[in-house]
C-alpha cells in the first residue's frame, strides 16, 4: 500500500494531455478550447477538445455537465451515433474532479453495456480509466479484476507488463518492458523520460534500490535537457513528471535513511504539484505527508512528524497511520499507545495481505491460463474456416449435416475425454488431501500426548523435589507451580480427548481443574463449590488456557488465605456469554483482603491474574470487603 507505483499514478495526472497529443493547437486558451469542443459535430474529435480543459467546473457545475450530456447522448443516438464517448466524457469530469465513486459506477455500467459491442480501442480507454481511479484510492483488489479484464481486452505487451507488476512479479515485469516496449535508448522524448521512470518503479518494487536510483536519475537528467529544449512546448507535463521522479529519488533517500536528502527531494516533488495542479487534485499528497512524517520522526523532530500524521486521509491511509502512530508513540515512549498502535497494524496488514495474496493468486492463474484460451480461440476460428470451406465446395446438405456430426461426436468425446481426465485429476487431489489431513491428526494427537506426558514428569519432579524441602513457604511455592502446570496438562489432556483441535467443554475444563485441586487442598479446609457454566459455551483455545491459570489461581488462593474454619466455606464461579462477551465472576466468602495493601506488596497471584486477564483483553475488578470477589469480561474469539 505504501509505494503504489507513482509512475501509474502520474497516469492520472497526464491521462489528458496524451489522448491527441499533437492533434489540436496548444497556444489556444481554455475558453476557445471549451467552445470549440461545445461546436464540434465529430465524436472523436470532441474527445481530443475535451481532453484539453483542464478544469470543467470553470465553464459547468456538475449538475449543468450531466445534463449537458443526456441532451448529447439523446441527440447522437437518434443519428444512429454511438454515444460511448460521450459517456465516456462524462466519467473523465467525475474522476477528475475525484468523484471516483460516482465515476466507477457509471464506468461499469457502461463497460458491461458496451463490452460486446465497441471497438475494443474504446473499451481500453475506459478500463485505463477505471484503473486509474482505482490506483488513486489504493484499491488495489478493484485494480486486479480491470487488469484481468484488460487481458481480453488489450492484450498488448506493455499492459502485460503492468498487469505482472501489480500482480507481485516485478521482475518479469521489467524483463517485457526492456524488450517490448518502444524504448530506444538515446532518444530524447517525453515518452522515454517516462520508460525511464517506470523502469526504476518496477526495480524499487523488486527491491532492488540501486538500479531503481539510477533509472530515476537518468529520467530527472532527461527531462532537464528537454525543459531546456526550445523544441518541446509541453513545459507543463515536463515539470509534472519531473516532480513525480524527485518524489521517486526521495523515497530512494528515504530507504537509505538519508532523511535530509530525502526531504529536499520531497519538498520539490510537492512545489511542482502546488505550480501545476489545482488545489485538492493532487494525487501524490498523502504519499508526501507519509514521507515526511517518516523523516521527521526518524530524526526526532516528533512534533513535525505529528502534524504530517494528522494531515493524513485516515480513510485511503489506514495502514501507514497506524505505522507512524506507533512509530510516534514509540518515539514519546508512550509504549501503551505504541503497543495499540503497533497491534493495529499487524492487524490491518496481515489482513490486507491474505485478502491481496487470494486476489494476486487468482489473478495469476488467469494470467496463466490466458495463452491457452487465446490457442483455443485460434483453434475454434481455424475449425469454423474449414467447415465453412467444406460449405462451399461441395454445397450439398447432406455432406453439411455429416460435417456438423462429425465435428459434434469429435467435440464430445474431447469433452468426454476432458472430463474423465479432470476428474481422476480431482479424485488423486483428493485423496492425498485425505491423507494429508490424517497424517496431521495423528502428528498432532502424538504432540498433544507428548506434551501431556512431559508435562506429568515435569509434575512428578516437581512433587519429589518438594516433599524433600524443610521449609513449608517453599513447599508451598512449589505447590503453586505444581497447580498451574497441572492446569496446563488438563488442556491438553482434553485436547487429546476432542476431534476438533480447538473445540473443549469449558465447563469440563473447569470442572477437572476443581477436582484436581479438592485433592490437594481438601484435608485442609473443606469447601462447597458452585460451579455455573452456561451450556455448550466453547472459547478460543488460547483464551482456554489463560482463563483456566485465573481459575487455578483464585480457588488456590481461596485455600490458602481466605478460610479461617473447615466448614461454611463457599466458592462460586459463574461463567456465561452474551453478544460475543464471556463474562467471568469468582467468589468465595473467606476473611477477604486489604486489596490496597496488597497492591502495594506486589503480591505474585494479584499481578498474574491481571495479566492473565489482560491477555484474554480484560482489566479484572477486585472486592474484597466481605469475602472476595473477582469479575471481569472479554471479547470471545473461538468465532473470528
Amino acid at each position: 500500500m505504501m509505494n503504489l507505483s507513482k509512475y501509474l499514478l502520474f497516469f492520472i495526472l497526464v491521462f489528458n494531455a496524451t489522448i491527441g497529443f499533437c492533434q489540436v493547437d496548444p497556444n489556444l486558451s481554455q475558453e476557445e478550447y471549451y467552445q470549440q469542443f461545445l461546436s464540434e459535430k465529430d465524436v472523436d474529435k470532441k474527445l481530443i477538445l475535451f481532453n484539453k480543459i483542464e478544469d470543467y467546473t470553470q465553464f459547468k457545475t456538475l449538475e449543468e455537465w450531466d445534463k449537458y450530456f443526456d441532451k448529447e447522448v439523446k441527440k447522437y443516438r437518434s443519428l444512429n451515433t454511438n454515444v460511448f464517448l460521450l459517456e465516456l466524457y462524462r466519467i473523465a469530469i467525475y474522476s477528475n474532479l475525484k468523484k471516483f465513486e460516482i465515476a466507477n459506477n457509471l464506468a461499469y455500467d457502461l463497460y458491461f453495456k458496451s463490452k460486446n459491442e465497441i471497438d475494443k480501442f474504446y473499451l481500453c480507454k475506459l478500463l485505463r480509466r477505471m484503473n486509474g481511479n482505482f490506483l488513486a484510492e489504493n484499491k488495489i483488489f478493484e485494480m486486479f479484476y480491470v487488469n484481468s479484464e484488460m487481458l481480453e481486452t488489450c492484450p498488448d505487451k506493455a499492459n502485460l507488463s503492468n498487469i505482472y507488476s501489480f500482480l507481485g512479479q516485478p521482475g518479469l515485469a521489467i524483463r517485457l518492458l526492456k524488450k517490448h516496449r518502444n524504448y530506444h535508448k538515446d532518444s530524447i522524448s517525453f515518452k522515454n523520460a517516462q520508460s525511464l521512470n517506470d523502469f526504476g518503479v518496477f526495480y524499487k518494487r523488486n527491491n532492488e534500490y540501486d538500479s531503481a536510483f539510477h533509472y530515476f536519475w537518468k529520467s530527472l537528467d532527461l527531462l532537464k535537457t528537454m525543459k531546456k529544449a526550445d523544441s518541446f512546448k509541453h513545459t507543463r507535463d515536463i515539470e509534472v513528471l519531473m516532480g513525480v521522479v524527485k518524489g521517486n529519488i526521495g523515497e530512494y533517500y528515504l530507504y537509505k535513511k538519508d532523511y535530509s536528502a530525502a526531504k529536499m527531494y520531497f519538498f520539490q516533488e510537492a512545489k511542482s504539484a502546488r505550480k501545476h495542479i489545482k488545489e485538492g487534485n493532487w494525487g501524490f499528497q498523502n504519499d508526501f505527508y507519509r514521507n515526511m512524517a517518516f523523516c521527521y520522526l526518524n530524526t526526532n523532530q516528533t512534533d513535525l512528524g505529528k502534524k504530517y500524521i494528522d494531515s493524513l486521509d485516515f480513510n485511503a491511509n489506514i495502514g501507514d497511520r497506524y505505522q507512524l502512530l506507533a512509530t510516534y508513540y514509540t518515539k514519546k515512549k508512550n509504549l501503551d499507545s505504541a503497543t495499540f498502535y503497533s497491534e493495529k497494524y499487524s492487524d490491518f496488514s496481515n489482513a490486507i495481505n491474505f485478502k491481496l495474496n487470494q486476489e494476486k493468486n487468482n489473478s495469476l492463474l488467469n494470467l496463466l491460463e490466458y495463452p491457452i484460451k487465446l490457442i483455443q480461440k485460434e483453434e475454434e476460428n481455424f475449425n469454423i474456416q474449414r467447415t465453412n470451406e467444406r460449405k462451399q465446395k461441395r454445397n450439398q446438405i447432406i455432406v453439411l449435416f455429416l460435417v456438423i456430426a462429425i465435428l459434434m461426436i469429435l467435440l464430445l468425446y474431447y469433452f468426454f475425454v476432458k472430463e474423465k481426465k479432470q476428474y481422476n485429476l480431482i479424485a488423486i487431489k483428493n485423496e492425498e488431501i485425505k491423507k494429508a489431513l490424517s497424517e496431521k491428526g495423528v502428528l498432532y494427537s502424538e504432540l498433544n500426548h507428548r506434551v501431556k506426558n512431559n508435562l506429568q514428569l515435569i509434575i512428578s519432579i516437581l512433587k519429589m523435589q518438594m516433599n524433600k524441602l524443610p521449609e513449608e513457604d517453599l513447599k508451598t511455592t512449589f505447590q503453586y507451580s505444581i497447580n498451574r502446570i497441572s492446569t496446563i496438562a488438563s488442556l491438553h489432556q482434553d485436547l487429546l480427548k476432542n476431534e476438533t483441535i480447538s473445540k473443549i467443554s469449558l465447563t469440563n475444563f473447569v470442572g477437572t481443574i476443581v477436582n484436581d485441586l479438592k485433592k490437594v487442598y481438601g484435608a485442609l479446609e473443606q469447601v462447597k463449590f458452585t460451579i455455573n457454566i452456561q451450556e455448550n459455551l466453547y472459547i478460543h483455545l488460547e483464551q482456554n488456557q489463560a482463563l483456566g491459570l485465573i481459575v487455578n489461581e483464585l480457588i488456590t488462593n481461596s485455600y490458602k488465605h481466605a478460610f479461617n474454619s473447615s466448614t461454611n466455606n463457599e466458592i462460586s464461579i459463574k461463567i456465561h456469554e452474551n453478544d460475543n462477551q464471556v463474562y467471568f465472576e469468582f467468589k468465595d466468602n473467606g476473611v477477604g483482603f486489604n486489596v490496597k495493601e496488597v497492591d502495594k506488596s506486589k503480591s505474585i497471584g494479584l499481578v498474574l491474574i491481571q495479566r492473565l486477564a489482560n491477555q484474554l483483553g480484560a482489566d479484572a475488578t477486585i472486592n474484597s470487603e466481605k469475602g472476595t470477589i473477582v469479575s471481569f469480561n472479554f471479547c470471545n474469539r473461538f468465532y473470528t
